[in-house]
């Protein structure tokens, strides 16, 4: 039987109803564009990064190392420094602008915490500890179970990162329950936390962990040492490496292995908006605990005694940290 096609096509063949010629309002998606004549008229305020070489408010970040080496140390030092500014800046990091910080703590217990706090507490003058009490939030999260995707757990985040300068999560793998060597389940994971870098205007930095064979093949300060899926260094804006002083240069420097032990690095691997560096930061652990910015011994010169590589010589701290540090007296 012959069909007559444009008769067939005119007609409806479904019983679909045709939509309503005044639909109710879709909310957008995404932000509006940008007014380019406006952009192209007034400049731009500078970027605000939290402190000297480190990450820009806004974005994320990842703070990695090998277990026991001190990044949680590191990461509630920080926002000290951050909640405090020159007068609670123990690492030396240059704050140019104080303000709110977040630390959240899920894989130490509270006590340790605790511990931790008053060694710190014992470095900071008065006027410091009570601006470390307005500005930072110290949450002892180990236990909570915490998972990013859960929206009651996140509206808390939110709340307590609202008005933030930093906040930090210590460690990621505490703050999920996906797949970590699945790069589609790390984006979901990162996406969350991208989300909560730009709803509360905060540098949020995750602490990790390195992979074994970084660990094996000594590339500790490599931005691909992370444990996972290469999406949480591809993805976030600043990464940094925390690093112990190795039986090589501590050899050349003229130190035990002992004494190696308290010397750790910070290595800038990756910034996106000219964050990174050249120059190694170089901390040691002082009494308690506390890691302290400060210069290693320079390298002996003896005869055939190798020397330690441009990265870890640390060619000093830059001319604004060291005038910030000069300036404090602990």
């Amino acid at each position: 039987m012959e069909v007559n096609m444009r008769a067939f096509l005119s007609k409806p063949t479904f019983n679909v109803q045709s939509p309503d010629p005044d639909p109710d309002p879709v909310l957008p998606l995404l932000p509006p564009p940008l007014d380019l004549r406006q952009t192209y008229a007034v400049r731009p305020p500078p970027l605000d990064v939290v402190w000297e070489g480190g990450p820009l408010v806004g974005t994320t970040g990842c703070l990695v190392s090998p277990g026991g080496v001190g990044k949680s140390w590191w990461s509630l030092l920080a926002c000290h420094s951050v909640a405090c500014g020159a007068a609670g800046d123990i690492l030396g990091l240059g704050v140019p602008v104080p303000g709110p910080a977040l630390y959240v703590a899920a894989e130490d217990p509270v006590s340790v915490i605790k511990q931790r706090v008053w060694q710190i507490g014992q470095r900071l003058c008065e006027a410091a500890r009570e601006e470390a009490a307005r500005n930072l939030r110290v949450i002892p999260a180990l236990g909570a179970g915490i998972d990013v995707e859960d929206l009651g757990y996140w509206a808390e985040i939110q709340t307590l990162a609202r008005g933030c300068r930093l906040v930090i999560l210590d460690t990621l793998s505490r703050i999920h329950q996906r797949d970590e060597a699945s790069p589609g389940e790390m984006r979901a994971v990162v996406a969350r936390i991208e989300a909560l870098a730009a709803q509360s205007g905060a540098a949020v930095l995750y602490v990790h962990h390195v992979a074994k064979a970084a660990i094996r093949d000594g590339r500790l300060d490599d931005a691909t040492a992370v444990r996972g899926a290469t999406v949480l260094v591809d993805h976030a804006r600043w990464v940094a490496a925390l690093i112990r002083m190795d039986a090589a240069d501590a050899d050349v420097r003229g130190l035990t292995r002992d004494q190696a032990r308290d010397w750790l690095r910070l290595v800038i691997t990756k910034g996106n908006y000219g964050a990174a560096t050249n120059d190694d930061i170089w901390y040691r652990r002082d009494t308690g605990g506390v890691l302290v910015r400060d210069e290693p011994p320079e390298a002996e010169a003896r005869p055939g005694a190798a020397q330690p590589t441009k990265e870890r010589q640390g060619r000093g701290r830059s001319v604004l940290a060291s005038t910030i540090v000069e300036q404090v007296q602990w």
